[in-house]
């Protein structure tokens, strides 16, 4: 039904849609109607049309107009909404020109990201075109190889093939001669056959005729008997005769049919078997030629793969190495421009009122140490590093430590400086006066060229700063620290320590809790390096105070010394140094300084006073450059010096007469190294007891004359060493050039000439010594650091008033080092480059009445034949005098000789001020380097001076020297008690180390640290030093290493102990070799040499003498914290480093009788020896040579060879020298010369500065010590078994090697001296457990195949003494040999292991499969036992292990000790991955013990017992001799033989290989080497 909208006229099908469209959509709807009246009270209004923001916005328009909009006009209303209107349209504009700029930069900034990005993607494109041409070059690369590799096998089949033709034609040859024999054979036989035929022929015809006759015969008789028959009747016939033609043919025919078949068949064999046995040769040729092939190309496939493996590692690590630098260096740099922006001043804190608070200090919490920056350094220094340590007086209380390198800049002054910004913390540190922070500053060197980017360090200098007051607070403050020049001397005197000049260290102490307050400080050298001060200032002001009572006390007692008064003229001498005083920016003793220095002897003007110092400006007569500065009082005088400096403690001499001056004569100091005097007291000193006398002001006093130092005879052999010290006054015109020369690497310029001048003509020879390096002060510098030598001759002319010219060039772009002299050529510089010369005398004259004694002045026109010629040694201070340079003329001392010169306008731009000063030193040279026939005639009279000692020892049999080389070891009679033996009297030793012999292969250099130890194993003294870089790597000497016990109460039972640190090949620390004891002292007298037992005893003596000492594994001071009291002997306990040994001499002190004087009552008093003098005295001792060691002056009886050293004395023997440079080369890779080589060996030992001692180094693994040697053989042993299956029972372990593997072979072959059996029981040990306490057994002649497998299989006999009930527990397999990582050199496995069991016995395809992956890595080994697993080959005993110990048979012995030091562990590697648990929780499984059937067991009845006969109860030693029988038996192996005793009182026979040492079929009970001492 439909319905229809009566309005609209629409139909709709259901009366409900009708309905809802009547109510809300059609015309007159509710909904419409609403609609009509919201538009109609809507129209009219005024934002009708607006959106509900825009009406919002309106309205509130309007609502501001409401307040005074009644006071505006129409106009003024229009004005103000355009005014409006306008401001919000410009800030509409304002908005749309903002949003444009940032589009425009966002714009820009997405070009340059795309352009970055294009970048990286080319840089991305650049290096993956570089990597795929690498990769194309690496596998143009590889297949080159392959191509070569496979020529290489081409030409090696070729040969192969070759060898295989020749042994074919050999056999066809072989073949043709048999055949030609058996062709001669059967000729022979035709021969003798034809040669009986016509015999036979006339015998058969013979015998023919006969039988014919006979028949004939017998048929008469036959005819004849027939014949009697028929007369009578009873006659017999006789018999027929044989046919003997019919047996003669039969019998023919038989032997012809024997003889013919046999021989052809006999041929015909023979022939048969050698071409079957060709044809297996040649087949089993061709197997091992294509096994040797997969093998080599398997081997080469890995290698590659490794390799490209291990190259992409590496530069993996290498790149995110760099990147972490980086990183690094920026963060650091960050860091460090954060701090430098901090503020300068400390907040507010809660502890006691302190700049930086020091209590109360807390020993949990600590302290903290901000080191801040580092000032003054060196021009050229552009990083450095600063380590650090805590002592406890002398003593060092733990490692010490390095912070990371940092950076410098540039300071005023020519320096440069580092901000360090680094703090550290240390927590619970005792308070202690004692404790003091040791610092030293390190250089970092740039890398050379071929270092590998590795760098190097050289120190700088050191300090020290007492961390705590006497009081037990914390030295908190703001310090800096002034350093002294290395090596670092913790226990001087810090007045005795020589001030590194301008270099100072910046740090801040402070406790934990007001770290954070300390955190956020400025480390800014220019606005805070004032607040530092120096912590020694109270000591300072304590020492000032004192000084100023004693001026008070001797201005009481009226010797006042005048004081300086403003402006007047004074005289610069410094009391300290020669080379005059440093001026300070303020008069304060912390004050820095200008970078300016005065000589001494400077007249200077005095412009203010303060504070005991003076303000100076001059020079007022040279040196005008020089600006103002403050200087202390004490370094002014108003006196000047005659002529040089007057030395302490010398006696006064007369004048001598002074030498005629010379254009630019020097003023002369000796250089005697004494402390030098330069200013004189102006207080008269009174005799004693009387009252101090005040020197008059004017005139003043004299000065005493110059002490001359006795001049040393010259000598024509060495010549005259010249060095030029310090060029100071002369500035260059133009300083820019110089330093940009510097700059390029063209040096400064500035040279010093030295030639010799002769009566006023130049001498050949004259040299350049090398250039200067400049110092940019105010004051322009230049110091040398090397000099040259000259060599006058002494047969020319007026050599004995000879003159040595010293000119000083400036000139750009020259060598940097000058050519070496040249005798017999002419040198002089061009006169347009020299700035300045000075002449001074080179000789001076002493009589030879006076014996050159004395120190006379220079005397000319002295004969050579009637003066001895003394060198003018000493500094020589010369003024420079301006060119040209004019020589004087000793034959007309009136008229001056000029020297050719170019044209004045030519000199060059860096000639500037001619002023200055040039000190130079004067010193006898060293002798010219020998020449090729020299050094062959000192060689031949070195060889005639060979002891005949020594040609005695050489020539000595082994067999006379314990069946070693006389020329590896030498035997020494057995010691006695010297002759000369006296009794120790305090006079100390000197402990020397020689050299060290024999080292182990891999040593690269090697170091010793010689050690005192008392009783306790406390160190009394101690002495380090490395090894000689030029010596032998493997035979190194240690000329430097000397112990001197000067201790007058040294222990009678003390014990040297000599460390032996070494680097080896391919690890990055040290190791320890080993440690070799000896016993200081001996009881007095005592034949036996025993060592003191008290340390109280007092007849003792030194144990003097040159002593070859074995180096013992492990660590002296390891074994000496056991809680046993150390001595010689208890430290020589344990397995040696085979063959290393140490040569060393222990020498006595100086024995000087004490002075005696006459005492008052006539009788003589003994005058006691200072303590200082006496240990002065040993320090100076002089040590002699050390001897040859072929002389035999070693004591070798401590060192005699064990029987696994015979064999490997002669293999070291055969060894090449390796010297310890070149082997640190080829380890380092960037060292080139020997001092960076003895530094890097330094560095690497732990003992950069030779002053601080390394903890002990890990102990060295000897597994790498030698090669393998077939010979020698392998020491095996099977220790115990865990985790085995029930039935329990008693077992017995086989070892055995495969291949050949005989047990295991079908069928089976027993070869009794291949394999081992334990049959040593441990009857405490467990059933399911079994110990085998025997020692490991030698097995020699094992070759060195790397497939080469050691076999165990575990057995048992259930019933102990039944052989019918043997048992399999298990077998066990690991590889004899391994492939060492760093050399690839295939070794002994040594060690002792842990091997999984597996059930039943081995087959041989499952070993040939293990020993195929023998060398490989331990996880390919145990992925090939899980793939014969999975195969079910192989089938683990869960829980079930054996141990094994595995040792190459040189280091015979090593596993035996009780007490091995280091402590031998078992390797669990072998184990399967993941199952270790298992294994554990198998070990723990126990059932009883194997003494539960002791008394259980009867003896086995024998064969031949009586019926009464009544079996006893077996004891636990029966039980196992009886049960290891029937073990054999069960095995099938023969019973063993006893070994031979030899004869008594033979000579054993000379060793020439290791021998095994078993019980009959290879028993491990009590084997040993033979006659080895038993442990």
């Amino acid at each position: 039904m439909m319905a229809m909208c009566d309005l609209c006229g629409i139909a709709f099908n259901t009366q409900a849609k009708l309905d809802t469209h009547r109510n809300k959509f059609c015309q007159g709807s509710v909904l419409h109607r609403q609609v009509l009246a919201q538009r109609k009270e809507a129209r009219g209004a005024i934002a009708g049309s607006l959106d509900e923001d825009a009406v919002n916005a309106l309205s509130k328009g309007l609502s501001a107009l409401s307040d005074d909009v009644i006071g505006l006009s129409v106009s003024e209303l229009r004005a103000k909404i355009a005014r409006e209107a306008a401001e919000r349209t410009e800030e509409r504009r304002a908005r749309e020109e903002a949003a444009e700029r940032a589009a425009l930069r966002l714009k820009e900034q997405r070009a340059k990201a795309e352009v970055h990005q294009q970048m990286l993607e080319a840089q991305l494109a650049a290096h993956r075109t570089v990597e795929l041409q690498a990769r194309v070059q690496l596998r143009a690369a590889e297949r080159f190889a392959e191509a070569a590799e496979l020529k290489f096998r081409q030409r090696q089949q070729h040969k192969e093939l070759a060898e295989l033709q020749r042994q074919q034609e050999d056999l066809a040859a072989a073949r043709a001669r048999l055949a030609d024999e058996a062709l001669g054979v059967q000729a022979a036989l035709a021969e003798l056959q034809s040669g009986t035929v016509a015999a036979s022929k006339a015998m058969l015809e013979a015998r023919t005729q006969r039988a014919v006759e006979a028949r004939e015969a017998h048929a008469r008789q036959l005819e004849a008997a027939v014949t009697g028959l028929r007369h009578a009747s009873g006659v017999s016939l006789p018999p027929a005769p044989p046919d003997a033609l019919s047996e003669l043919l039969s019998s023919q025919q038989h032997a012809n049919g024997r003889l013919r078949p046999s021989t052809r068949e006999r041929e015909e064999d023979a022939f048969a078997r050698r071409q079957i046995k060709y044809e297996s040769e040649l087949a089993k040729l061709r197997h091992e030629r294509e096994m040797i092939e997969e093998r080599e190309r398997l081997r080469s496939a890995k290698e590659a793969a490794a390799t490209r493996a291990k190259e992409a590692e590496e530069s993996t690590k290498h790149d995110e190495w760099m990147r972490e630098q980086k990183r690094a260096l920026v963060e650091a740099r960050v860091q460090r421009e954060l701090l430098r922006n901090g503020p300068t001043s400390l907040g507010p804190t809660s502890l006691p009122s302190s700049t930086l608070p020091g209590v109360p200090y807390e020993e949990a919490a600590g302290m903290c140490a901000f080191f801040d920056f580092v000032t003054g350094l060196p021009w050229v220094t552009s990083q450095c590093l600063l380590a650090y340590t805590l002592y406890n007086g002398v003593e060092p209380l733990g490692a010490v430590k390095t912070l990371p390198a940092v950076e410098c800049e540039a300071m005023a002054g020519g320096f440069t400086r580092s901000l360090l910004a680094i703090r550290r913390q240390f927590l619970h540190l005792a308070p202690s006066p004692q404790t003091s922070l040791v610092l030293e500053l390190h250089k970092v060197l740039a890398p050379s060229a071929d270092s590998g980017g590795q760098s190097t360090t050289v120190p700088v200098g050191w300090c020290s700063l007492p961390v705590f007051t006497p009081n037990g607070a914390l030295r908190a403050g703001f310090w800096k620290l002034e350093l002294s020049m290395p090596p670092l001397a913790v226990a001087s005197d810090p007045s005795t320590r020589v001030a590194v000049p301008n270099v100072a260290l910046y740090m801040r102490l402070a406790l934990t809790a007001d770290m954070e307050r300390n955190r956020a400080f400025a480390v800014d050298p220019e606005r805070t390096a004032s607040i530092y001060t120096s912590p020694f200032e109270a000591e300072r002001a304590a020492a000032a105070a004192v000084a100023a009572a004693a001026a008070a006390a001797v201005a009481a007692a009226g010797g006042v010394k005048e004081p300086f008064k403003v402006g007047e003229s004074v005289f610069t001498l410094n009391p300290f140094f020669t080379d005059g005083t440093r001026l300070r920016m303020k008069p304060e003793d912390a004050s820095d300084f200008t970078g300016q220095h005065v000589l001494n002897d400077v007249q200077v003007e005095i412009l203010e006073m303060a504070n005991s110092y003076a303000r100076i400006r001059g020079p007022v007569d040279r040196h005008a450059s020089l600006g103002e500065g403050w200087i202390r009082e004490r370094n002014l005088s108003r006196h000047r010096r005659g002529q040089g400096l007057v030395t302490l403690e010398a006696p006064a001499t007369p004048a001598t007469p002074a030498t005629p001056a010379t254009p630019g004569a020097p003023t002369t100091a000796p250089d005697t190294g004494a402390p030098a005097l330069d200013e004189l007291a102006t207080t008269a000193v009174a005799p004693a007891g009387e009252p101090p006398k005040a020197a008059p002001s004017e005139p003043p006093l004299p000065r005493p004359p110059p002490v001359q130092a006795p001049l040393p005879p010259f000598e024509d052999d060495k010549g005259v060493d010249v060095r030029p010290m310090r060029l100071v006054g002369w500035t260059p015109n133009d300083p820019k050039s110089l330093i940009e020369s510097v700059r390029r690497g063209g040096g400064s310029g500035v040279r010093v000439h030295l030639s010799l001048v002769q009566r006023g003509a130049r001498q050949p020879g004259g040299t350049y010594a090398p250039m200067g390096h400049p110092d940019a002060l105010p004051g322009w510098q230049f110091s040398w650091y090397e000099g040259r030598t000259l060599r006058p001759n002494l047969d020319s002319e007026g050599v004995a008033e000879a003159l040595l010219l010293v000119e000083v060039v400036a000139e750009v772009n020259v060598p940097s080092t000058p050519a070496q002299p040249n005798p017999s050529a002419l040198s002089a510089p061009l006169a347009s480059t020299v700035v300045g010369w000075a002449t001074v005398p080179l000789f001076g004259s002493a009589s030879a009445a006076d014996g050159g004694g004395g120190g006379g002045g220079f005397l000319a026109g002295t004969e050579k034949t009637e003066r001895i010629l003394r060198l003018n040694a000493g500094l020589h201070t010369l003024g420079l005098s301006p060119p040209p340079v004019m020589l004087p003329n000793s034959e007309r001392p009136g008229e001056l000789a000029a020297l050719p010169q170019r044209d004045a306008g030519e000199r060059g731009e860096l000639r500037g001020d001619l002023r200055g000063e040039l000190t130079i030193r004067i010193a006898t040279g060293k002798p010219p380097a020998p020449s090729a026939d020299a050094l062959l005639d000192m060689l031949g009279a070195k060889l005639d001076e060979v002891p005949g000692e020594m040609i005695t020892s050489a020539t000595r049999s082994a067999r006379d020297n314990a069946n070693v080389p006389p020329l590896a070891w030498l035997k020494s009679p057995e010691p006695s008690v010297p002759s000369d033996q006296l009794a120790y009297d305090g006079e100390g030793a000197v402990l020397v180390v020689d050299g060290a012999r024999f080292l182990p292969d891999d040593v690269v250099a090697s170091g010793v640290r010689a050690t005192l130890l008392d009783e306790r194993g406390m160190v009394l003294a101690s002495a380090r030093a490395p090894c000689m870089v030029l010596s032998d790597a493997r035979m190194p000497r240690y000329p430097s290493l000397r112990l001197n016990l000067s201790d007058a109460a040294l222990p009678a039972n003390a014990t040297l102990a000599l460390t032996v640190l070494a680097v080896v090949q391919g690890v990055e620390e040290a190791v320890t070799l080993g440690y070799a004891p000896l016993a200081l002292f001996t009881r007095l007298g005592d034949t036996s040499l025993t060592q003191p037992t008290s340390p109280r005893e007092s007849a003792i003596a030194l144990r003097t003498g040159a002593y070859q000492l074995p180096l013992y594994l492990g660590s002296s001071l390891a074994k000496a914290s056991r809680g046993i009291a150390v001595s010689e002997a208890s430290l020589s306990t344990g397995p040696r480093l085979p063959c290393a040994t140490l040569l060393v001499r222990l020498l006595p002190g100086p024995r000087v009788s004490p002075p005696q004087i006459e005492g008052g009552s006539g009788h003589l008093d003994v005058v006691v020896i200072d303590e200082r003098e006496r240990v002065a005295r040993l320090q100076q001792q002089p040590i002699p040579p050390a001897p040859a060691y072929a002389t035999g002056a070693y004591d070798s009886t401590r060192s005699y060879p064990t029987k696994n050293e015979l064999e490997l004395y002669r293999l070291r023997l055969q060894r090449s020298p390796l010297q310890c440079l070149d082997a640190i080369g080829a380890e380092a890779r960037d060292v080139g010369g020997v001092d960076e080589a003895d530094a890097w060996l330094r560095r690497k030992l732990g003992d950069p500065n030779g002053a601080i001692l390394i903890s002990e180094a890990p102990p060295y693994n000897l597994r790498r010590f030698a090669p393998y040697s077939a010979a020698a053989g392998i020491q095996i042993g099977c220790r115990s078994a865990a985790g085995l299956a029930p039935p329990t029972a008693m077992c017995w372990a086989i070892l055995s090697v495969h291949p050949p593997g005989s047990l295991y072979k079908t069928p089976r072959e027993v070869q009794s001296d291949r394999f081992r059996i334990t049959e040593a029981h441990d009857f405490s040990a467990d059933l399911r457990a079994p110990i085998w306490p025997g020692r490991a057994s030698h097995l020699p002649e094992v070759p060195l195949d790397p497939s080469a497998l050691l076999i165990v299989d575990v057995r048992a006999l259930e019933k102990p003494t039944v052989p019918s009930t043997l048992l399999s527990k298990g077998w066990s397999v690991m590889p004899i040999f391994t492939k060492v990582r760093h050399d690839g050199q295939v070794r002994v496995d040594s060690g002792v292991h842990v091997l999984p069991l597996f059930d039943g016995t081995p087959s041989a395809e499952v070993l040939a499969t293990l020993g195929q992956v023998a060398v490989q890595p331990v996880l390919e080994w145990q992925r090939a036992l899980g793939k014969l697993s999975q195969e079910k080959k192989l089938k683990a005993i869960d829980g079930a292990s054996v141990t094994l110990s595995l040792l190459d048979a040189q280091r015979y012995g090593e596993h035996e000790w009780a007490d091995p030091q280091p402590p031998i562990e078992p390797s669990h590697v072998r184990l399967p991955l993941g199952y270790e648990a298992r294994y554990t929780a198998g070990a723990a499984k126990l059932s009883k013990p194997l003494g539960s059937i002791v008394g259980k067991v009867k003896q086995t009845v024998p064969p031949d017992a009586p019926k009464d006969f009544k079996p006893r109860v077996l004891s636990q030693h029966e039980l196992e001799l009886e049960a290891n029988a029937a073990f054999r038996q069960a095995m099938g192996f023969p019973e063993p033989v006893q070994p031979r005793a030899p004869p008594p009182e033979s000579e054993p026979e000379p060793v020439l290989r290791l021998q095994a040492d078993v019980d009959g079929a290879g028993a491990v009970a009590g084997a040993s080497y033979p006659g080895s001492a038993s442990r």
